[in-house]
């Protein structure tokens, strides 16, 4: 698992003249460029990635369509939006319109999210317009498939147009710009809520359609209903809450969820999330990597969980996730965050219980398992910033406790033989 790792550093500026000579000479009748792209990818050398999609469509490769899947599929998965809206309009017609339409709207909703933080309101028609017209393209374009062309949140491409206005009021009402969202819910013919008695009944038709904090946790606690979880930011929170995680596990199959969200500032993780069924924590990576108590608390915490041999961690396609905390701060000679032992993904299973989920996401997953789909209206959040919301909490919590969710419903079908066959090459 550790294959990463072991590789032998290349020089960025050597492997650039390299792979630009490779773009250049296109042997692509005798090799395949698809590993040569992964590795572009992994050195972060995005226009020389670029550069060998183009010389495989030049050239007349067999792997076109793969290829540029590879280099839509490693944006999404770092979350660069706007390079997969690049990437899927650049290469529309050599397989980036199967995920055109996904690429525009989420490159649409982060935008929006920077923009009503900045007050730049007028930005969020344009964006607005643009997932319309990419929705019109693809819906013109007879030959397209729509199933492949549909982010996870919404049922059919029509809906994207609702989901992208519906997100852009959402954000204007948590920032109480209240007049500008009206002047946008009259140009679009939508309602908008504003007073307390309206905006229950937002918040009750959102309750009703998607997985909540209740419905993931019912129990009560001495004091109540179990509260969201805060963040954890000092080294005494972390040892203290995650003693209580690792006692409500499962002791004959022990197994934790956990998930990662990270903002456009650093190439580490902003938050990383762990649950179980019982209860889940949220670990503030950032402010505890910069002191030496707390990189020691998280070693003795999450790093050793994540090494563990006895502990399944489940993720849901979660190989940026990894990268992202071995690229955290840490205050120590060897990194907090070293072994991936106990990594579990839960994506290929799902696949090969139910192949007709194979390329759906965590939500869609989630409404199959568990019968609601998980809310994803914070996915474009800047995680970075402090403090998080309830809202981002819940979202980033349930992403979570999501993953031990499904785990539990395919083992409890029997489904558990490939288990271990899945931490296979999460990192290769």
């Amino acid at each position: 698992n550790n294959q990463t790792s072991r590789r032998p550093k290349i020089d960025k500026k050597l492997a650039t003249a390299a792979f630009g000579l490779a773009a250049e000479i296109g042997p692509w009748t005798a090799m395949s460029c698809i590993p040569l792209i992964d590795l572009c990818n992994e050195m972060e050398l995005w226009q020389t990635a670029e550069r060998m999609c183009s010389s495989a469509i030049q050239r007349g490769s067999s792997e076109i369509e793969e290829s540029v899947s590879v280099l839509l599929d490693h944006a999404f998965d770092q979350r660069m939006y706007r390079r997969a809206d690049y990437l899927a309009t650049e290469f529309y017609d050599h397989g980036g319109k199967s995920r055109f339409a996904e690429a525009r709207f989420l490159h649409a909703c982060d935008t929006i999210s920077k923009v009503v933080q900045k007050r730049q309101f007028p930005i969020i028609e344009r964006q607005v317009e643009r997932v319309d017209k990419a929705i019109d393209r693809v819906q013109t374009k007879s030959e397209s498939s729509l199933d492949s062309s549909m982010h996870e949140d919404f049922e059919d491409l029509g809906e994207a147009k609702v989901k992208v206005r519906e997100f852009a009021l959402t954000r204007l009402r948590e920032a109480n710009v209240h007049d500008a969202a009206h002047r946008l819910a009259l140009l679009w013919d939508m309602e908008y809520w504003y007073n307390s008695d309206d905006s229950e009944k937002y918040d009750q038709a959102r309750r009703e359609k998607y997985i909540q904090w209740d419905d993931a946790f019912p129990m009560e606690t001495e004091t109540g209903a179990m509260d969201v979880p805060e963040v954890l930011s000092t080294h005494d929170e972390l040892l203290r809450s995650f003693e209580n995680l690792e006692s409500s596990m499962n002791s004959k199959a022990p197994v934790m969820g956990f998930d990662v969200e990270w903002g456009d500032d650093s190439k580490g993780a902003a938050l990383l999330q762990l649950s179980t069924a019982k209860m889940s924590i949220l670990v503030d990576i950032p402010a505890l990597g910069k002191s030496e108590d707390g990189s020691k608390s998280l070693e003795r915490t999450v790093g050793r969980i994540f090494g563990s041999s006895t502990v399944k961690l489940l993720g849901f396609s979660c190989k940026e996730d990894l990268s992202r905390l071995r690229g955290s701060p840490s205050k120590l000679k060897t990194h907090w965050f070293s072994r991936t032992n106990a990594v579990v993904d839960i994506k290929p299973l799902i696949g090969i219980d139910n192949p007709k989920l194979r390329s759906l996401g965590l939500s869609r997953s989630s409404e199959y398992y568990v019968g609601k789909p998980l809310d994803k209206s914070e996915q474009c959040s800047m995680w970075g910033q402090r403090p998080l919301s309830e809202s981002q909490r819940t979202y980033a919590a349930l992403d979570a406790w999501a993953c031990v969710a499904i785990y539990d419903k395919i083992s409890f079908r029997g489904f558990t033989s490939s288990s271990t066959s899945t931490k296979r090459k999460i990192e290769e």
